[in-house]
């Protein structure tokens, strides 16, 4: 172009267009590209059934994550059940846990297929459907669990372990050379079973009682006529431990966070305690270090980023794992929905999709400015907007399908000064503004207070067995106390007892025998205060 001003009429057209599509700031440089505003949102799909993906808590945390970082997916159940695959959609992250009738071998396929991030490891989650390999693996974690056997017909079926056996007494059973007395606890080894049942020895009544999921206001039942353990199936035999009625639950997100609630165990007397609004009563509890330390193993033995277990804590100070769930639920709590969807926020933002590179011109002349629009404008869409039909979406390749690589610096500058390729940082202070250092939160304060305002008690304490003093008192005990709280009221006692015949002063103060035979023993005065002189 001839230098009559048409190089700088046709930037300032370029510019307007640029500025149309939303990759220019008002406010900034001409040469200034918004790339936040270009940055597609990270999709977070859930996959799980129904009834867990549509329930109230689920909604809670979801609900709380950014929506201008974050796109909810939830995989319809239908879907997760009969298409393949293949037909599912592609997220960025994936939320999917096991329960019953989730088809956990596709959701494996899935992850295997697509490769997101996925919060709960999907092959473990085989490990938690199997009470055996749970405690087999919570051993191998160093975490305590009951002293229990296991029965394994099902494995002796298919020759996975030798052969069985059973031995059945009044107050105890022999389960592969292993004893185990009465009380113990019977539980299914598949963890979808929840028909528990604890056996009693013959000295406590005998009898058992059988567990099962929450009816109404029941969750267990006494039957006095039931002595025999089940013969058909696969269990684990386990000591009974001693709680004092009441079970811990523990709910951890990743391997520094937990969330505990005691309430009343369903092996004390089966009644179900809830609250006006029909949810079952719990309490808040305070995880001891060593709890917490458990916490921490089992998040690194099973990869469960959202966990729930149980932990019996007897009245010898030990600390006991009998269950591990998975992705479970808080029931009411909004201060853990609020901490849950923050640390899941803060895990899966570290997962978003790379920042597209856009080259920006550096005003150096007219015709520079304008032949670096020009390649910037025709450039745009397939270097500024991540195309998603065309590229796979993977954490680990950015817009171009290049290996992208962590940078240190939010503007890297290119050896050619003609272009300079930026990044925007999503953590950065100018886009989310200054980020802050996490800090301790404080909980709770418990406190024991006595009054400390008032003077302290002055008494005196006598036994007497005078027949006098004692005839005063006769209809209300053979041995009286008499208290004063001042020395005037202590005088005129003193001389009510010695102005009685035989009870002289030595009597009084040391002990003795009257005229009558009658013996007086006195206590010492407590000391008096001490800004008070004694007499």
């Amino acid at each position: 172009r001839q230098n009559d001003g048409g190089g700088a009429s046709c930037l300032r057209r370029v510019i307007i267009n640029l500025r149309k599509m939303n990759l220019l700031k008002k406010s900034s440089s001409p040469t200034q590209f918004n790339l936040s505003s270009r940055r597609r949102r990270t999709t977070v799909g859930v996959c799980a059934m129904a009834k867990k993906s549509g329930s109230r808590p689920m909604e809670e945390i979801l609900r709380r994550l950014p929506v201008s970082i974050f796109e909810i997916v939830i995989f319809a159940e239908k879907m997760i059940l009969e298409e393949a695959v293949e037909s599912w959609p592609i997220v960025d992250c994936l939320i999917a846990f096991h329960s019953h009738g989730f088809p956990l071998d596709k959701a494996i396929a899935y992850e295997a297929l697509r490769r997101p991030f996925v919060l709960n490891d999907l092959r473990r989650q085989y490990i938690l459907r199997d009470r055996r390999k749970v405690y087999e693996t919570l051993a191998k974690a160093g975490v305590p669990t009951p002293r229990h056997a296991a029965l394994s017909r099902d494995w002796e079926a298919r020759g996975l372990a030798p052969k069985q056996s059973l031995e059945e007494y009044d107050d105890q059973v022999i389960v592969n050379g292993i004893t185990i007395l009465k009380p113990f606890v019977e539980k299914p080894v598949d963890a979808d079973d929840h028909n528990i049942y604890i056996y009693y020895p013959m000295s406590a009544g005998g009898g058992s009682k059988r567990l099962f999921r929450k009816v109404d206001n029941k969750s267990s039942k006494y039957y006095a006529d039931e002595h025999k353990v089940r013969r058909d199936g696969s269990y684990i035999y386990e000591e009974f431990v001693d709680t004092q009625g009441t079970d811990v639950k523990v709910y951890s997100v990743g391997p520094y966070y937990g969330h505990a609630e005691a309430r009343k165990s369903p092996t004390l007397d089966g009644i179900v305690l809830r609250g006006d609004d029909g949810k079952e009563l719990r309490y808040p509890v305070i995880l001891s270090w060593i709890e917490k330390d458990i916490a921490f193993k089992i998040y690194h033995a099973l990869k469960q980023t959202v966990c729930g277990f149980d932990i019996l804590r007897t009245p010898d100070g030990k600390h006991i794992v009998c269950d591990v769930n998975g992705w479970s639920f808080v029931k009411k709590s909004r201060k853990y929905y609020d901490d849950c969807a923050s640390l899941l926020a803060e895990l899966m933002e570290h997962r978003r999709p790379p920042v597209p590179v856009v080259p920006l011109v550096t005003a150096k002349s007219t015709q520079q400015r304008l032949a670096g629009a020009m390649q910037s404008s025709s450039s745009i869409p397939s270097r500024g907007v991540f195309n998603d039909t065309s590229l796979p979406r993977s954490a680990s390749t950015d817009s171009l399908g290049r290996k992208s690589q962590p940078k240190e610096k939010s503007e890297i500058p290119i050896k050619n000064d003609s272009e300079i390729y930026t990044t925007t940082d999503p953590l950065s202070p100018t886009e989310y503004g200054p980020r802050k250092k996490p800090e301790r939160e404080l909980r709770c304060v418990i406190a024991v207070i006595r009054h400390g305002d008032r003077t302290p008690k002055r008494k005196l304490k006598v036994k007497v067995r005078h027949p006098r003093l004692v005839a005063v008192h006769t209809k209300h005990a053979a041995e009286i106390a008499a208290r004063k709280k001042n020395d005037k009221a202590f005088s005129a006692s003193l001389k009510i007892a010695l102005a009685m015949p035989g009870a002289g002063p030595m009597a009084l103060c040391g002990g003795g025998t009257n005229t009558q035979g009658a013996s007086i023993a006195t206590a010492t005065p407590p000391k008096q205060h001490k800004k008070k002189k004694s007499k």
